[in-house]
């Protein structure tokens, strides 16, 4: 039916099109009265002997709509692929072989990428479709037991890349992911590299779907493969916090972690490298018994991290010239900052609320004792490498970080969504007390003692920030002269490439930097120049929304803003300031839109229109690196999505908010982007461009409720109830953030479509 009726109609619109290059299309199509002839036609068109022109509109017209192919139309397409990416057909032919509904055109598509030049084969790769189609060819490829180690390694690693999304699939036998572990551990770093990423790619698909099932099942073929991979396992048990994932299969997971620390202990003859590993597995372990509302395990997983640690800092590798020793010791004082943040995290979720002066004067002494850390932790990387941007953020994002994988989350069995938003908040009181304009947004305690609340009079502070500041000298100095050496030993230094006079340039602009900062004398400006400000108040405001909790959200945005914009004032946070402002002003914006007040909302957002807009004329003017106008216009982007949504949701103008999401989509193209764009030119009645481009946007977190909408507005009843399904689930363990989401969805215009079906009546209820 397909290729017959739908085919046909398609032929018809094709010929009368007022374009000679559709109309000869069409009537390519409208000659295959006869479905049974179809493929036969289309290899008698694309004979070799030809016009080149003829067989380009015939390709044309095959890709509108491949069908299922032939042995015949196959094999001629394979001869035309065979030319390679260079040629126009070929990447027709290579498109079709890549759209065909049957698995034989990928199977074809795969043969002829190795029969390419690698990087051509690599691109061919990338016509092949995100569907179970590809993955039998794809496996056939890599081979059983690593056999793709004999083809080159370009292709294996693009091969990698496509495979490992598609092995979430049910249908992908049982211990296909241990083709990506026995890649991983190849001799070939490219090889090595590749799949350890495909790897966590998967484990990053499957936490996704939350899919506790499939991911034990994934994960169990993982072990197999290679039962003493500890940071692969680590990988899974991370992947299953953030992903929502089975909290008994988190569990079981990091207890086998801690079953092989005496092994890695042994086998590594209890080295540092040993050592860190052993920490690093005990905190993990620690983070997911606090999820699990163990503190007494958790407490004691952390005071054996704490223990294996100890030696490699005391052993003060940042001391040495040795570079092995330096990253070990930088490698040390990551993991003491983060547990010495999940062990005050972990009395945060115990007691909140600080009621007693004793209890207060407990958490900012811990409190400090975290800054001081972070601060010791500067001037160790500082030894590495010349840095001047640290911030909290480092902190609570690292990979290991129980804000990361625990904190954010708000999912946990052991721990209650608004328990934790409380201590949240109490934690960035605590660290704006301790570490003043690092953590805006925050109101401080009130609290007498200057060197807990002051780090520029604290001796013990003071001393870490000097130590940075002249390791930041050293460092660029160091870097500079390895150029200067450079320079010198070319044999024409006129002919030194436009790149090469920028990195020159850059490097003596880091020296000069450098000794401005140390020369100057240590007030908060010059401070400001190492530790940048935070946005975890922007963060909790989100959050605080998601809850439910608007008029909450709203106050802590707008003493952000407050904040960043004093700032702005005194240090050389200008440029970053103005974004962040912006950031504050789109949180504020939203919280009026929750708070139904749309007009307060559009004036916040366009407020932060305007700021982003003018900012990025200045970056041009200024000459500024292009990734600093990019950063500027992707927060443009989000402020023009979020005009769209209050537009469409809140005043009921779909026409304004069409305008911004096109414009935002010109800004920042992206998956969840293009879904967005979709949606809205769905509901402008432009349905087969909004078909289109939900064809080209994978699905991911985050998304779910967008595509939803999409569906809604298509027509597409089944999908678009499975997706609101979807992004309730995601809200379904706190009951503020699954009201809210509840509530918007009843009232979203987007899915008035289904309106009249019981089962929406039962999700929205």
């Amino acid at each position: 039916m397909r290729s017959g009726i739908c085919c046909y109609a398609l032929g018809l619109a094709l010929a009368i099109a007022g374009s000679p290059v559709l109309a000869r299309q069409g009537e390519i199509l409208l000659e295959q009265k006869n479905p049974g002839q179809q493929a036969g036609v289309w290899v008698s068109r694309l004979a070799p002997e030809l016009p080149l022109e003829r067989r380009r509109e015939t390709l044309l017209a095959l890709r509108v709509d491949p069908g299922r192919g032939s042995p015949a139309l196959l094999e001629i397409l394979a001869s035309i692929a065979g030319q390679g990416t260079e040629s126009e057909l070929g990447l027709l032919a290579m498109e079709i072989l890549g759209a065909f509904d049957a698995r034989a055109g990928c199977q074809v598509l795969v043969e002829v990428a190795k029969g390419l030049e690698p990087a051509q084969g690599a691109l061919a790769l990338g016509f092949l479709p995100d569907s179970p189609r590809s993955l039998g060819p794809l496996l056939a490829l890599l081979g059983p037991g690593g056999e793709g180690l004999e083809l080159h390694p370009t292709l294996t690693v693009a091969a990698i890349a496509k495979l490992a999304p598609l092995l979430v699939d049910p249908a992908a036998p049982p211990e296909s992911p241990g083709e990506l572990v026995f890649l991983s551990r190849g001799v070939d770093p490219r090889l090595r590299a590749a799949g350890a990423l495909g790897l966590q790619t998967l484990v990053g698909r499957l936490a996704f779907l939350g899919d506790s099932e499939l991911m034990a099942l994934r994960g169990e073929a993982i072990l197999r493969a290679d039962p003493h991979k500890a940071g692969l396992l680590m990988d899974l048990v991370r992947a299953t916090l953030m992903g929502g994932g089975d909290w008994d299969l988190a569990r079981r997971w990091s207890e086998a972690l801690l079953r092989q620390v005496p092994g890695i202990l042994l086998d590594q003859r209890g080295s540092f490298e040993a050592q860190l590993t052993a920490s690093r597995i005990h905190l993990l372990a620690a983070i997911v018994a606090t999820g699990g509302g163990d503190s007494a395990v958790s407490q004691e997983y952390l005071a054996r991290a704490h223990t294996y640690l100890a030696p490699i800092i005391t052993a003060r590798g940042d001391r040495t010239s040795v570079r092995a020793k330096q990253a070990l010791h930088v490698g040390a004082m990551q993991v003491r900052v983060l547990l010495i943040l999940a062990d005050l995290y972990g009395a945060l979720l115990l007691d909140p609320g600080l009621q007693e002066d004793q209890a207060l004067g407990d958490f900012l002494s811990a409190a400090r004792e975290l800054h001081k850390a972070c601060l010791e932790l500067d001037a160790a990387e500082a030894r590495q490498v010349m840095s001047s941007s640290n911030t909290w953020d480092a902190v609570l994002r690292a990979d290991l970080s129980v804000v990361l994988l625990l904190i954010d989350q708000r999912h946990m069995p052991g721990l209650s969504p608004n328990g934790v938003l409380a201590a949240r908040l109490t934690m960035g009181r605590l660290l704006a007390t301790v570490s003043g304009r690092e953590m805006p947004g925050f109101e401080p305690f009130a609290w007498d003692d200057e060197v807990v609340t002051n780090p520029l009079k604290d001796p013990e502070r003071v001393y870490w920030i000097d130590v940075t500041r002249r390791r930041m000298l050293y460092t660029s100095e160091q870097l500079a002269q390895a150029r200067r050496e450079e320079v010198e030993a070319l044999q024409v230094p006129f002919l030194i490439d436009v790149e090469s006079f920028r990195a020159e340039q850059e490097k003596a602009a880091q020296v000069r930097f450098a000794r401005n900062l140390v020369q100057a004398p240590l007030d908060w400006k010059a401070y400001s120049n190492l530790r940048w400000p935070s946005d975890l108040a922007l963060v909790l405001a989100a959050d605080l929304r998601r809850e439910g909790r608007p008029q909450e959200a709203l106050a802590l945005a707008a003493r952000y803003g407050r904040d960043m914009a004093r700032a702005s004032d005194t240090s050389s946070w200008f440029l970053l300031s103005q974004i962040q402002q912006a950031k504050a002003e789109m949180q504020e914006g939203s919280a009026y839109t929750d708070l139904d007040e749309p007009l307060r909302a559009e004036e916040s957002l366009l407020r932060g229109v305007e700021r982003i807009e003018s900012l990025i004329a200045t970056l041009k003017t200024r000459g500024m690196a292009p990734r600093f106008v990019a950063q500027a216009e992707e927060q443009l982007a989000r402020l023009l999505s979020s005009l769209a949504v209050n537009a469409n949701v809140k005043l009921g103008q779909p026409e304004r908010a069409v305008v911004w999401v096109e414009r935002a989509h010109e800004l920042s193209a992206s998956a969840s982007s293009t879904v967005l764009l979709a949606c809205y030119r769905a509901r402008a009645g432009r349905l087969d461009e909004a078909r289109d481009l939900l064809r080209r946007a994978s699905p991911e977190p985050g998304m779910e409720y967008n595509l939803a909408c999409t569906h809604a507005l298509l027509g597409n009843r089944e999908a678009a109830l499975d997706w609101l399904r979807r992004s309730l689930d995601q809200a379904g363990t706190s009951p503020g953030e699954l009201r809210r989401e509840k509530d918007w969805a009843a009232n979203d215009p987007d899915l008035g479509s289904l309106r009249d079906d019981p089962r929406f009546a039962a999700l929205v209820q």
